[in-house]
């Protein structure tokens, strides 16, 4: 009995210190199971959040990269303010249409003396914000008064804007003297401004987000965008400091900070340890090395964009610097001008030297403006067939003269099958130029020697070779780089807008072509191009139409400038041929003019006031055929070919040339007979001449040669032809 209850008890023992042990080793398991799936958990919300924060900070890149380029418009006009010029409305749309550029986001520029809005551009969508006092107006005091008393930047907002649609104001203090001037203010467009942010790029990366701002007052929360009314509150901050103010960044994803697989994972694996930790750990390391590498590419962006300001600010500190030295110049020689008025010799040196800087600096903005557009990828070629000697006859007639008058010698050798090829032969020659003249202009003595051989059909090499002073070998790998010229020994005689060389590799680029140059310094330079360019036939040759002069003496032309400075200098030049100019300011007044007087051509400026120059050649042509050329800034190919879609007869850029404005308004006021094609008609259509050959009058509304059969009713010009042709054969 009593070994039988002996052993009941240690059995029972036994059981129980198995349970015991079950449950203890059951615990650990438990423990061990959670600290586990508790790191895991941590890490995986860990590395969501570093996900989310680069992918925020990406985003608030953008609009910190956005907002310095919207503070360097608003500066410029305030810095304008501040150095003493006076802006009237017509200066201020002049500034304000080169600052407006093609951002999307940018609504509006104001200037607001006193707090008083009193400028805006564009003109005819915002009106309604004339006279706004945003020192009173409600919503928009606080900030502007802000901006007053801080003197700093200021970025408020979004409204609803007077002009319709919401937007932000960037306030710019302007203090004239220590006084306070007013408000330099560009509203930002916010729809455009949160599509350039990006913002879709959260939502595509499956974040909600909630970005908010503080009321200055009374301290509420006021939320500013957001993917989704209902947004989990378990979310993570991040703050953008802007100007005089603070934006609020709450991301989460949509799935939460951890996936519900891998919680249910992690409840696996407290029973299949072995397979589900492995299987759990490499789903984590998969997902680990996606979130490093997604992370990777995010702060990679970042870099980028930072870089990219970085190379934006140095262009514009470059370019700054070498448009002040010429802009000296031109200031400098202007007031020694009026010191020494009545001294003809000196008159004459001080209007020489601000013509060759002013010539500087136009080459300057033209060299800088192409460059920008052939990083924004806006330059194309204008591919033509073309003779490749004609291109190489035009650069030596100008090259031969300058070399000879040096005293170098200048050889230009070709060995060419094909020369009739397909090409933009302006570009090509505008490269030629480039190298050519940059050999000439550095070599003081030895030769100029240009080489041109055709290797396979269509494959072109080009070696320009001199005995100039050189470049050093630490230089050559800047060549070229923006603004690039080498300053140090030999070099300080170098000179020249530095942008000619990083013109000429895109222009040769854009070609699909290469260049490499090798250089000593005090040995000369050699550039070597490699072209591959498609044949083409001399049938296919655009055929060259010289230009006859006419005599312009007595021709009566309307000009359509709404800068009266503009006006006046093309009024002298044009008035020193004889010419009789009428002038009016914009596109409803040149339309009324045509209307009531009779005028041999008009010349037609783009950007006016009112109604602009496209819209004024729209109107005229529906009761005229007069001449219309368009004289504008607006300077590039597609201007061009605009300008003519529209129904102008020419274009001439400014600054105005009067050997091109000659040429270009000889050629659109002559023009053959369109019957028989004998006769060159010298006073433009509308002007009632008659073609001594077929009788025909140039007024459009003709009468029929009497000597036809019919008598002497109207014909169209399609009756007349057929009617000559048929009498003629």
């Amino acid at each position: 009995m009593y070994y039988s209850s002996t052993l009941f008890y240690n059995e029972t023992m036994k059981n129980k210190y198995l349970v015991c042990r079950i449950l203890i080793g059951f615990v650990l398991i438990s423990v061990i199971t959670n600290v586990v799936c508790l790191f895991i958990r941590n890490s995986v919300i860990q590395q969501e959040k570093l996900k989310a924060e680069y992918t925020v900070n990406s985003t608030i890149d953008r609009v910190e990269i956005k907002l310095e380029s919207y503070i360097q418009k608003v500066d410029f006009l305030k810095k304008t303010i501040e150095s003493g010029i006076e802006l009237d409305d017509a200066y201020f749309q002049s500034i304000a249409s080169r600052l407006y550029g093609d951002d999307p986001a940018v609504k509006t520029i104001e200037l607001a003396p006193n707090g008083i809005i009193q400028n805006v551009y564009p003109f005819k969508e915002n009106q309604k914000a004339i006279g706004m006092d945003m020192l009173a107006e409600h919503e928009r005091k606080e900030a502007a008064t802000l901006a007053k008393d801080t003197r700093k930047y200021t970025l408020e907002g979004p409204y609803d804007l007077k002009q319709g649609g919401k937007g932000a104001l960037l306030y710019d203090p302007i203090y004239v003297n220590e006084e306070f001037w007013g408000f330099s203010i560009l509203v930002i467009d916010w729809d455009a401004f949160l599509d350039e942010i990006h913002l879709s790029d959260l939502k595509k990366a499956s974040y909600d987000f909630v970005i908010w701002k503080k009321d200055r007052s009374t301290k509420e929360k006021i939320v500013i965008a957001q993917s989704s009314k209902n947004i989990d509150s378990n979310t993570l901050l991040i703050k953008c400091k802007l100007p005089n103010n603070k934006w609020n960044f709450e991301i989460v994803p949509k799935q939460g900070w951890i996936n519900t697989y891998v919680i249910r994972s992690l409840v696996i694996a407290s029973v299949l340890i072995d397979f589900l930790v492995t299987a759990a750990i490499a789903q984590f390391e998969i997902r680990h090395r996606k979130d490093l590498e997604y992370a990777s590419q995010i702060e990679w962006q970042a870099k980028k964009a930072q870089e990219a300001s970085a190379a934006k600010s140095r262009f514009l500190f470059s370019m700054s610097h070498d448009i002040r030295t010429p802009m000296n110049a031109i200031m400098g020689y202007t007031e020694l001008m009026e010191k020494n008025i009545g001294n003809a010799e000196k008159e004459k040196d001080y209007l020489s030297k601000i013509h060759s800087s002013s010539k500087f600096l136009l080459d300057l903005i033209n060299s800088i403006l192409e460059m920008a557009r052939i990083e924004s990828g806006k330059e194309t070629l204008n591919i033509k067939a073309c003779n490749i000697f004609d291109v190489l006859d035009s650069l030596n007639s100008v090259f031969e003269k300058l070399a000879h008058e040096k005293g170098l010698e200048y050889q230009c050798t070709t060995k060419i099958q094909h020369p009739y090829i397909y090409c933009d032969p302006i570009k090509l020659e505008e490269i030629l130029l480039n190298i050519i003249g940059n050999s000439i202009k550095y070599t003081d003595e030895g030769m100029v020697l240009i080489q041109i051989e055709e290797g396979e059909s269509g494959h072109f090499q080009c070696m320009i070779q001199d005995t100039g002073i050189g470049m050093s070998e630490a230089y050559l790998p800047h060549a070229f780089e923006d603004f690039s010229r080498e300053k140090s020994g030999t070099q300080t005689s170098v000179k020249g807008t530095g942008l000619g060389l990083a013109i000429v590799k895109s222009l040769v680029e854009l070609m699909n072509g290469t260049i490499e140059i090798s250089s000593q310094v005090n040995q000369g330079t050699t550039t070597r191009m490699k072209f591959h360019f498609e044949i083409a036939k001399e049938s296919e040759l655009e055929k060259n139409q010289e230009t006859n002069i006419i005599d312009l003496k007595g021709k009566h032309i309307l000009l359509a400038e709404d800068n009266d400075l503009n006006a006046e200098i093309a009024m002298t030049l044009l008035s020193d041929y004889g010419v009789i100019v009428d002038h009016v300011s914009d596109g409803i007044a040149c339309v009324k003019k045509v209307k009531e007087n009779k005028y041999d051509l008009i010349l037609m400026d783009i950007q006016m006031p009112n109604m602009d120059g496209y819209q004024a050649t729209q109107k005229i042509r529906e009761f005229s055929d007069i001449p219309i050329v368009a004289m504008t800034a607006n300077a590039f190919e597609e201007d061009k070919q605009k300008a003519l879609s529209i129904g102008m007869n020419g274009h001439i850029a400014k600054p105005i040339d009067m050997d091109k404005v000659i040429s270009t308004l000889s050629r659109v006021l002559t023009f053959k007979c369109p019957v028989c094609g004998k006769y060159t008609f010298q006073s433009g259509p509308g002007s009632y001449e008659i073609c001594p050959v077929c009788g025909w009058e140039d007024d459009k509304a003709q009468y029929k040669d009497p000597n036809l059969k019919g008598g002497a009713n109207r014909l169209s010009l399609k009756e007349y032809k057929k009617q000559y042709e048929k009498n003629h054969e």
